[in-house]
C-alpha cells in the first residue's frame, strides 16, 4: 500500500527547493506518494494545512542567521496537534556544526504538539549570501547534495533516528543571533533595498516576495519592514535592478542562479591534494566523508 508524505518547505533562492524536489522524487520510487507544499502559500491562505492524511511529515528550510526562518516558525505554530513522525531537512552554505542548532526550537515546537521528530539533517549547498565559492566547488556541492539526499531517503524509509548535536549554551547563543538577524538585521537590510533605473516594473519581486514585503506605490517599488533577508528578490530580478543602499557586501556580485550551476559540467575534485584553494581546504572534510 502506498503511503503518503507531505514535505512543507520554504526556499529563498532555490537551494532548499532543489533538495525537496530530489527527495520527493527519490521517495516516490520507494512506496511513498509525496506532496511538496510551499509554506509561504499556506501562510498566505492559498493552501490548507492538512496532516491527518499523511503517514510522514517533512519540514525543509534554509538556515538563516544560524536559525530557522521566522516564516517557518509561524507555520509551525499554526500546525494542529498530531501524533505523526516528522523529519527536518535544512540547507546551508556551510557544513559546520554551528548550523546544527538551527532547528532546535522548531523541534521543540513540534514535540510540544505531539509530533515525533525522529530525523534532523543538514545538507550543504552553494552559498548565496556574503561568500562566493567558485563554479567548480559549487557544482561539486550540488553533486554531493544529490548523494546525500539519496542516503537521507534510505534512512527515512528505514525509520532511522538522527539528532544533530548542539549543546544548551551554543543553542541559546545561536538562537539569540537568529532573533537579532530576524528582528533587526533582516529588517534593516530590507529597509535599504532599492530598485534602480533598470527596473522595468514587471512585478516579479512583488509577486514572489515570501513575506509580502514589496509593493508598488505611486509608480515606485517600495520595500517595507518585513524582509526575511532571503535574497530572492535580488537574485530573481530579470533586470538585476535591486541592490542595497548600504549593505551590498552581502549580495554576490555575479548574482546567484542555481540552475546555472546545475548546468555546469561536473568535474570530480581531488580533495586529498596538498595544494588546494581556501574553500577547497575548508570543505575537504565534508567531501572526504560524503
Amino acid at each position: 500500500m502506498t503511503r503518503r508524505c507531505a514535505i512543507y518547505y520554504f526556499s529563498g533562492t532555490g537551494n532548499t527547493e532543489h533538495l525537496v524536489d530530489l527527495l520527493a522524487a527519490e521517495m516516490s520510487t520507494r512506496a511513498y506518494q509525496v506532496d511538496t507544499v510551499k509554506i509561504e502559500e499556506v501562510q498566505r491562505g492559498r493552501l490548507p494545512i492538512s496532516v491527518d492524511e499523511y503517514a510522514l511529515i517533512g519540514i525543509a528550510h534554509p538556515v538563516l542567521g544560524f536559525d530557522c526562518p521566522g516564516l517557518v516558525y509561524a507555520f509551525l505554530e499554526s500546525l494542529p496537534a498530531a501524533r505523526k513522525p516528522v523529519f527536518i531537512m535544512k540547507s546551508a552554505g556551510d557544513y559546520h556544526a554551528i548550523n546544527y542548532g538551527s532547528s532546535k526550537r522548531a523541534i521543540r515546537l513540534l514535540t510540544n504538539k505531539g509530533y515525533d521528530v525522529f530525523h534532523d539533517t543538514l545538507i550543504p549547498m552553494p552559498c548565496n549570501w556574503l561568500l562566493s565559492y567558485d563554479d567548480r566547488l559549487n557544482r561539486a556541492l550540488v553533486e554531493a547534495a544529490a548523494h546525500r539526499v539519496k542516503a537521507l531517503a534510505a534512512s527515512l524509509l528505514a525509520g532511522e533516528r538522527k539528532e544533530l548535536p548542539c549543546g544548551p549554551i551554543a543553542r541559546r547563543l545561536l538562537r539569540g543571533i537568529g532573533i537579532l538577524e530576524d528582528r533587526y538585521g533582516a529588517r534593516y537590510f530590507g529597509k535599504y533595498l532599492r530598485a534602480g533605473k533598470t527596473c522595468t516594473y514587471c512585478g516579479n519581486c512583488i509577486k514572489h516576495c515570501p513575506s509580502g514585503n514589496i509593493a508598488e506605490v505611486d509608480g515606485k517599488i517600495v520595500f517595507g519592514g518585513r524582509c526575511m533577508w532571503c535574497m530572492r528578490c535580488i537574485y530573481a530580478c530579470p533586470s538585476k535592478a535591486i541592490d542595497n543602499k548600504y549593505m551590498n557586501l552581502f549580495i554576490l556580485k555575479g548574482g546567484y542562479r542555481l540552475r546555472r550551476i546545475q548546468a555546469l559540467p561536473y568535474e570530480a575534485i581531488d580533495f586529498s591534494a596538498k595544494k588546494l584553494g581556501m574553500w577547497y581546504k575548508y570543505f575537504r572534510g565534508y567531501f572526504q566523508g560524503t
